[in-house]
């Protein structure tokens, strides 16, 4: 009777009663009867062994491997949401930030007419946004470092994506002759 190694562990128990089966045609006729065989373990060859610890060695690693880019998966996919909320919250501080500034600049123009009420409202308009510019350029002097500030004219806001333009193209490096 052959069987294959993973047969061999599931018969055990027909493997013991054939065990069982043999021995008492052999031992029977000298008057012994055999009731029952233990059979403690089934030691295969050690090349045998070596392959089924490689099998199972290799299932292991596959586990882990798996295991290992689920968690990467799910780091990836927190830093992503913390990165859309980082976003999201900037956002909404920056529109924060932009209303303010707007409710400001009108409060400052309704000042600015309680104060000059003759003085029309383009023109005064200008006034703040001059005074604005004119803020933001000593700000930029006080704190000195690396500022880059763009040539403009307030006076017509209007224009100055063109300016920004001109700016840009203006301070393009120029092409080394060879």
């Amino acid at each position: 009777m052959e069987f294959s190694f993973d047969e061999i562990f599931a018969a055990r128990a027909s493997l013991t009663n054939d065990l069982v089966n043999d021995l008492n045609k052999k031992v029977n006729p000298f008057g012994y009867i055999i009731y029952d065989v233990l059979v403690l373990d089934i030691i295969p060859d050690q090349s045998i062994r070596n392959a089924m610890n490689d099998v199972v060695a290799t299932e292991k690693e596959r586990i882990a491997a798996t295991n290992r880019a689920q968690a990467e998966k799910a780091a990836k996919i927190l830093q992503a949401e913390a990165e859309a909320k980082t976003r999201e919250l900037e956002g909404e501080g920056i529109a924060a930030a932009r209303r303010a500034i707007i409710e400001g600049l009108r409060k400052s123009v309704d000042d600015f007419h309680e104060s000059v009420p003759d003085l029309d409202s383009h023109a005064l308009l200008m006034t703040v946004l001059m005074t604005q510019y004119m803020d933001t350029i000593k700000e930029a002097a006080t704190h000195g470092g690396n500022t880059f500030i763009l040539p403009s004219n307030p006076s017509n806001v209007a224009s100055m994506e063109e300016q920004m333009r001109a700016a840009l193209l203006s301070t393009k490096p120029k092409n080394k002759p060879s």
